[in-house]
């Protein structure tokens, strides 16, 4: 039985996750602004409100932190390069001591069914704090759907509540909301990490993770 279900929820979200596998691309007009490597582009460049409480808004506690710092990630679930880093990331900002916040900024494409879909799936996951362990899942595209059912039967949430949670007015207006950020800031592209600590303000990290220690005990 818990394999049927498993598959439903598999099928059900497939179906309306898509299959397209685009990256997040920005208008051509912001997307020209970006220098050749985007990733080293200084946090002080971004034109947009680097603001803790104005990203907080429209981003995601992906971790809890025991540091003042707070760790924002600018990602898409379907693009390659953040598939690529942020899991090793990820787990270098947990094993920090203190450990810093870490916020994800969905940043979708409304025209890519497939990136929307998965962005929505894990800010429906967070009601039932599910959200950590899927975002990870869905951007490794390592789901396993045994997990999800079983967690969401534990907390009685049937795969059609999941699914009309994720298309919630609150969670649309969210990602509208990141994705004009991302525009009015010419935001490069993804991934994108800056980190926030108080009285230091912002500063952008290189996608190499191994610059997270550094930075955030300078």
């Amino acid at each position: 039985m818990k394999t049927v279900l498993a598959h439903s929820l598999a099928m059900a979200l497939v179906l309306s996750l898509g299959f397209a596998s685009a990256r997040w691309v920005l208008p051509a007009t912001v997307a020209a602004r970006a220098p050749v490597s985007p990733y080293t582009r200084p946090a002080t460049e971004f034109e947009g409100n680097l603001d803790v409480q104005a990203l907080t808004g429209i981003g995601q506690v992906i971790q809890d932190g025991t540091s003042p710092a707070t760790l924002f990630i600018l990602s898409s679930l379907t693009c390659s390069a953040c598939r690529d880093r942020i899991p090793d990331l990820l787990v270098r900002a947990e094993l920090q001591n203190p450990a810093p916040r870490v916020v994800v900024i969905h940043l979708t494409s409304p025209e890519d069914s497939n990136d929307l879909g998965k962005a929505q799936a894990v800010l429906a996951a967070a009601r039932w704090n599910l959200a950590p362990w899927l975002y990870s899942s869905l951007l490794t595209g390592k789901v396993d759907w045994n997990r999800l059912t079983d967690d969401l039967s534990l907390k009685g949430i049937s795969v059609s509540e999941f699914l009309a949670e994720m298309r919630t007015a609150s969670i649309t207006d969210q990602l509208d909301r990141a994705r004009s950020w991302a525009r009015q800031s010419a935001v490069p592209g993804t991934p994108v990490f800056l980190v926030h600590r108080p009285g230091l303000g912002f500063r952008q990290i290189q996608t190499s993770a191994e610059l997270l220690p550094t930075i955030l005990q300078e």
